[in-house]
């Protein structure tokens, strides 16, 4: 089993009204279960523990910067079930 947190900053990718968006500011965590051995093994991932909501990346696309306000949100809280097997 192993988990992590991690916190983001705070930070503005410019000045100006068009660069000085905020960006930052939020933790994300995530949780990792494995059960096996060396050759197979079965694994439940969550990310995004707390459902946190942020902006990654405030620059968005370059291509429609003049539309306003742009985000890169963080993916949902998110569950995923793996198998492996090694031959």
């Amino acid at each position: 089993m192993r988990g992590y947190a991690r916190y983001v900053g705070k930070s503005m990718l410019g000045v100006g009204p068009i660069l000085g968006q905020l960006q930052g500011n939020y933790v994300d965590s995530g949780l990792e279960l494995r059960v096996g051995d060396e050759t197979r093994s079965i694994s439940l991932s969550l990310t995004n523990l707390l459902d946190t909501r942020g902006n990654r990346f405030a620059f968005g696309s370059p291509f429609s910067l003049r539309d306003g306000n742009q985000i890169n949100p963080l993916q949902p809280r998110s569950i995923r079930l793996g198998f492996d097997l090694a031959f």
